[in-house]
């Protein structure tokens, strides 16, 4: 007979561990497939809090795919997630927090559907907050920032 721990252990999921992609934020479009349930991450966000621009085409594909329902992709920056979930997103000025350095992108088709992301780009830059206004500086047209 087998012991309750034994047992434990012989059912705990497997969790694949996302896919790392090579660093883009503010570069070029690109594209990638993302597995029943998997996801990709992007290591290279600023530290300090941030705004960021994201847009994608989304396709669920599979040969049990007939008719995908709901959402395709999430987005979240490391605990900060995008609404509920996108389809082919186009977000504008989507505010990053403050030390979340990583933006990962799940596919939300868990049984049936492989998702590709087509022409994805991502750029978040930090905020930037006047420190105080240089009278010489203003006549030039600059200010000076933090």
């Amino acid at each position: 007979m087998f012991s309750r721990a034994i047992l434990a252990s012989l059912v705990v999921p497997l969790v694949a561990a996302c896919t790392d992609l090579p660093p883009s934020n503010c570069g070029s479009a690109r594209s990638f497939s993302l597995d029943i349930g998997g996801c990709a991450q992007f290591h290279d966000l600023p530290e300090n809090a941030a705004t960021c621009n994201i847009s994608a085409s989304t396709v669920a594909t599979g040969a049990t795919c007939w008719f995908p329902e709901g959402q395709d992709i999430s987005l979240c920056f490391d605990q900060t997630c995008h609404g509920h979930g996108d389809i082919s997103p186009d977000i504008i000025k989507w505010g990053k927090p403050r030390g979340e350095k990583t933006l990962t992108v799940t596919n939300l088709h868990v049984s049936t559907c492989n998702v590709h992301v087509l022409s994805f780009m991502y750029c978040c830059e930090p905020i930037r907050s006047p420190v105080s206004k240089d009278p010489d500086a203003e006549i030039a047209g600059h200010e000076q920032f933090i």
